[in-house]
């Protein structure tokens, strides 16, 4: 492209985001809308044409762009330029949505460039619109969503969506590929659950990159009878009271990618862990409301598996296979050992110096607890000598010990850095009661599910090392 028309292209795309910017601010300051939807319409139009950008631009040149503006937008959003108008505290979105914008870009701009396209468009219209009308008119708000997003909201979600991903390609029918109308329903769905359970801005990470796997999977049969299948069993374990509703929502998501991919038999390692663990945590002996579970235990169990799975699904190498079941492993580990632990295991133990600690606290290990806990990591390592998956016992043994890597991980986390309160008769307890109130020791942010999400990062990476040297 010459160097005359490139600089027109910039001086084009630059003058259509200062547009966009000058018209939210003079219809704020005017009075015309609130502060919500004046930074919805530079949602909404900077993003637009952000999509359309990889069409019309050099990406090398794009690249340098984008480059150049995450740092200065990283220093905007830490000097405070950038607040979420209810909280007041620091809104990361704008940063979230430039460090997409790139990787989609760095990744796929040259040869793939729709991979680009239909993330931003969903981000841009979907997200922005649901907002406006989330709080223009949203009445009934979700009790799983963390930050009371709204029925009205979520539906806007998915129907924009809807029909970005299904009628998007009629803009320029000759240079972005269509997606059938059974891709786009599902996306639509999942995109908006994913985006009724996202917090802080997140969505502006979790969405682009939703949009570009399902879009990198191979093509999927029978789509919408799982799209159907997962949320009515996801129903059924909320009945049952073994999961929230949050929970039933979280393990929506992650059942829908364990079973809508090319290998949907990999099903049986989520289903395992799910139905043993639940099992398991109803055995008399304890009565614990934990048992049930909330999105956050499905998150922190499920959430690392599913990617390493996802990168199975897209790349086919096998090591990656390893990995994610090597995570559910470690849960099947974990909760085994809890479990009985508790129900069987007399005294418990800090792993870290042997003392004498209070039944059921992170960190802590019991004789019963710890063999429960061997025996079941090869659980999942048995699975994998079905015939269907073609593993090798060796395979399998990394699966197995991976998995009681983990748990070995998972005392050492609670031990060390999970959160510790202080009670008034001078126990210890692991959930705050104020708002505000400080740790006796370990980080405010490392709750249980912290400490099982880093676990399960660890057998993972653990089980996707020794296959990779193998």
């Amino acid at each position: 492209m010459p160097l005359l028309n490139r600089l027109r292209l910039d001086f084009l795309l630059a003058g259509l985001v200062l547009f966009f910017l000058l018209l939210a601010e003079i219809l704020h300051r005017k009075e015309l809308v609130n502060p919500v939807f004046a930074r919805k319409i530079l949602h909404i139009g900077a993003i637009s044409v952000s999509a359309f950008s990889v069409y019309f631009f050099e990406i090398d040149q794009l690249l340098i762009i984008i480059g150049i503006a995450i740092p200065l937008l990283a220093a905007a959003v830490f000097l405070g330029f950038f607040k979420d108008e209810d909280s007041g505290r620091k809104s990361f979105g704008i940063l979230y949505f430039a460090i997409s914008f790139f990787v989609l870009t760095y990744f796929f701009g040259h040869d793939r460039p729709h991979l680009v396209f239909y993330p931003l468009m969903v981000l841009a219209w979907s997200d922005g619109l649901a907002t406006v009308v989330g709080y223009g008119i949203g009445k009934r708000k979700f009790d799983f969503s963390p930050e009371g997003k709204t029925m009205e909201g979520g539906l806007t979600f998915a129907t924009i969506t809807f029909l970005v991903l299904a009628f998007s390609a009629k803009l320029m029918p000759e240079t972005i590929p269509q997606i059938n109308l059974e891709l786009a329903l599902f996306m639509a769905v999942f995109l908006a659950i994913l985006e009724l359970l996202s917090v802080r801005s997140f969505d502006n990470l979790w969405v682009p990159a939703a949009v570009t796997y399902w879009l990198l999977v191979p093509e999927i049969d029978s789509i919408l009878i799982y799209g159907i299948l997962i949320p009515a069993l996801a129903f059924l374990a909320f009945r049952r009271k073994w999961l929230t509703s949050g929970g039933a929502f979280a393990a929506a998501i992650l059942g829908w990618i364990f079973l809508v991919n090319p290998s949907p038999e990999i099903i049986i390692f989520p289903t395992a862990f799910f139905l043993i663990g639940s099992l398991l945590s109803k055995l008399p002996g304890h009565k614990d409301d934990s048992s049930v579970r909330d999105a956050n235990q499905v998150f922190a169990n499920g959430s690392v598996p599913a990617i390493f799975f996802m990168a199975y699904f897209i790349w086919a190498d096998s090591v990656f296979l390893i990995a994610g079941i090597s995570g559910f492993a470690f849960a099947l580990s974990d909760t085994s050992a809890s479990e009985i632990g508790v129900r069987m295991g007399g005294n418990h133990y800090k792993i870290l110096n042997w003392k004498k600690t209070t039944t059921g606290a992170s960190g802590a290990i019991t004789l019963p607890g710890s063999l429960a806990g061997f025996v079941f990591a090869f659980v999942p390592a048995g699975l994998a000598l079905l015939p269907v998956f073609d593993f090798s016992l060796m395979q399998c043994l990394i699966i197995g010990a991976a998995g009681v890597l983990g748990n070995l991980a998972d005392s050492l986390i609670g031990d060390l850095i999970q959160a510790k309160y202080m009670n008034f008769d001078g126990t210890t307890r692991e959930v705050a009661i104020e708002k505000n109130e400080k740790p006796l020791r370990g980080f405010y942010w490392v709750s249980n599910s912290t400490t099982n999400l880093f676990a399960s990062l660890i057998s993972c990476l653990f089980g996707l090392l020794l296959a990779s040297l193998l």
